[in-house]
This record gives structure tokens, C-alpha cells and sequence, in this order.
């Protein structure tokens, strides 16, 4: 196959491929972001944003899960293509661990009552 602008021999045969203008969304699933968005760049897409989320379900960290347009739609080269590339779960916190407050001990003896005196002092007499 000549490369465009190349000079052929008069009569000889040149396939011409017409495009539509779309182009199929590769699946880049499982690659890095960058390779992902290598991969669509040689596509033809130019507007390839990448962004990092925790995904649905469990996926590798660093990878890509999905793509919005999602892979195998055809689209205008000039469509944004989000990659969605996996972040690490956030490593779950310990939980607070609660100490039991004391509590009050009951008072094992009762306040014993003051002494009190009853009736009048009685004096005897001396002689």
C-alpha cells in the first residue's frame, strides 16, 4: 500500500479508503492509563482525559477499568474519551477501641450517724 502523496505508475491499482468519519473505541481495559490513552491517541482520538476512582468492583490499582464512550461504540475522533483508571481502596481505618469509664463503687458502709445527745446532762451533787 503507497503512502498518501506517494507517486504510482500510471495504471496501476490505488485502494482508497474513505472514512465515515467514527472510529470504533479500542477496549483498553487492563492497560496503565498511559498506555490506554497511547492506544487511543494512535486511534486518532485527541481528547483523552483520564481520571482516577475507585471502581464498582474489585480491580487492580493503576489500571484501567472503563471508558466513557464505552470500547467498541464508534465516535468522531474528536469525541473526549474518559479513562477510568482504578485508585487503591483506602485502607480501612481501626475502629476507635472504646475503655470502659469507671463507674462509681457503691459504698460498702453507711454513713454512720453523728453522736448526738439527748435529754440534759445530769450532775451530781458533791458534798
Amino acid at each position: 500500500m503507497a503512502k498518501p502523496g506517494t507517486a504510482v505508475a500510471e495504471n496501476s491499482q490505488v485502494t482508497v479508503l474513505v472514512s465515515t468519519g467514527l472510529v470504533t473505541i479500542p477496549d483498553v481495559t487492563g492497560k496503565t492509563g498511559l498506555d490506554a490513552t497511547r492506544a487511543l491517541n494512535q486511534q486518532g482520538f485527541i481528547n483523552v482525559v483520564t481520571v482516577q476512582q475507585v471502581p464498582p468492583q474489585e480491580f487492580p490499582a493503576g489500571l484501567v477499568f472503563s471508558t466513557s464512550p464505552t470500547a467498541g461504540t464508534k465516535v468522531p475522533t474528536s469525541e473526549t474519551i474518559t479513562v477510568f483508571v482504578a485508585k487503591a481502596l483506602p485502607s480501612p481505618s481501626p475502629s476507635p477501641t472504646l475503655s470502659p469509664s469507671p463507674s462509681p463503687s457503691p459504698s460498702t458502709s453507711s454513713p454512720s450517724p453523728s453522736p448526738s445527745t439527748s435529754g440534759s446532762p445530769t450532775t451530781s451533787p458533791t458534798h
